[in-house]
This record gives C-alpha cells, structure tokens and sequence, in this order.
C-alpha cells in the first residue's frame, strides 16, 4: 500500500481572532487508500479541496485530524527533506528559479545528502530527462524564464525527477497549456507511470483528461469523498447523483 488516508480533515483558518468562532472544513474526515500501482486522479469541481489534499501527501500541509500513512509508515515520523525528495510536487503554474535551466537542475538536487555528488554524470542526466520529456537538451544553459510555458512545465517536472522520486504529484498540471502541449504532458504521465515505474496523483477538474489518464479516482466536492474506483467506472457509470452532475458539467462549484 502507498498511501493510507484516515479520517483527515483539514480546517479554515478562523476568519477572526475570537477563538470561539468555528473554522469550516476544507476537507471531512477522509478516508481512502493508494495502491501505487496505476495513477490516482483527485476529481472534482473548483473549490473543493483538491489542492489541499494533494499539499497533504509531502507535507506542504498537514491535517488537523486524523492521519497519513505512507508505506504503513505516519509520514509525520519521515524526515521532511527525505520525504519531499521521495514525493515530488509540480504545481498548477510552473515556476523556475532564476538563472539557466541546468541551475534549477542544481537547485532541485541542493539540499539532498552529498547534492548532484551523489549522481553520476549530472550534466548528462539532466540533458537525458531533457530529452525524455520531449526538450531539447540545448535549453540546459538557457535562461529559464526564456522558455515557453510549456517547455516550463516540462523542464519543472524534469527538476522534480532529478532527485529520483517514488511518487509525483501534479496540481492541474496543464491549466496554464495550450491544447496540443496538454496532450503530450498528458502522455509524458503516462510514460512516468508505464515506464519509469512512478507512482503519479493528479488532480484535476478535466473529465477528458481523466479519461486520457484512467487508472483510479476519487470525486471529491465540498470536502468530501462522493464516489471513488476505477475512473472508466466513475465516468461511465456513477453511481452518485452528486458524479453524474459533475461528469454531465452541471454541478454548481
């Protein structure tokens, strides 16, 4: 088992300082597994808690109740370095840091134990990502900010490769992508999971791109789990009123 989430919930801040005022609920006692085994898709309308779920997994955030487990082990007990490098995060607007893409290669690998020292032939498996994820390798000593943002969002998934992760995890990945730069994202995803055996959790309000992806899903709105399984399932044949809304595009966010 990858991950086992138990009774999480994660609050809203107090809108006031008056300690009596309740908080709301972004996410309701949640509880699901992940095999790790096929992509796992976090489904659901704007607003629904997708981002804070995933934010959960590698500790961008933590829940106020209940717990994770990763491996069978609470990941509050992982060292949070060790863990962020086992499970990679790219966010929803990809981000580069200044300087060259080979110094967001650098960046990436900064605060592992013994850094690129600990990867053979740097340069090369930095150009090798490159090349994997469909860049040119000449781009490794441009300036980052100078490339399209799809070459970003590629060039930041690479970056998060560079520390040989178990586990990605994408937030709306192709939000800020044209159509044809979806698509190839989109089968670059399945290449992490077919061939470099990478566990991937994705979210997404993109019931096409859901369907281009498949593996299993959960659909979750207004902080909580309404359906979760095979994600051909869930979109061919919901069995809550609450997924046949949001597959039809009728679930008001």
């Amino acid at each position: 088992m990858l991950f086992e989430i138990k009774h999480v919930t994660k609050e809203k801040p107090a809108q006031t300082a008056n300690s009596s005022v309740s908080a709301d609920s972004i996410l309701r006692d949640l509880n699901f597994n992940i095999q790790g085994n096929e992509p796992q898709l976090i489904l659901g309308p704007s607003g629904s808690g997708k981002t804070t779920l995933l934010r959960l997994f590698n500790r961008l955030a933590d829940p106020d109740i209940g717990d994770i487990l990763f491996h069978g082990k609470d990941i509050t007990l992982y060292d949070v370095c060790t863990l962020r490098a086992r499970i990679g995060y790219v966010s929803q607007i990809p981000i580069m840091f200044d300087g060259t893409v080979f110094s967001n290669f650098q960046y990436a690998v900064r605060h592992m134990k013994n850094g690129k020292e600990q990867i053979n032939n740097f340069e090369d498996k930095c150009r090798e990502l490159l090349s994997y994820l469909n860049v040119p390798d000449s781009v490794l000593y441009h300036n980052a900010e100078d490339l399209s943002v799809g070459e970003k969002q590629r060039v930041a998934l690479a970056r998060t490769l560079i520390r040989n992760p178990e586990v990605i995890l994408l937030d709306e990945p192709t939000s800020a992508l044209d159509p044809t730069s979806t698509l190839r994202f989109l089968d670059t995803i399945q290449k992490l999971q077919n061939e470099m055996n990478l566990s991937v959790i994705m979210v997404t309000h993109s019931i096409e791109q859901a369907k281009v992806v498949g593996g299993a899903a959960i659909i979750l709105v207004g902080g909580a789990i309404v359906e979760q399984g095979p994600v051909d399932k869930i979109i061919s044949n919901p069995d809550n009123e609450i997924t046949l809304k949001f597959v039809r595009g009728m679930l008001d966010n």
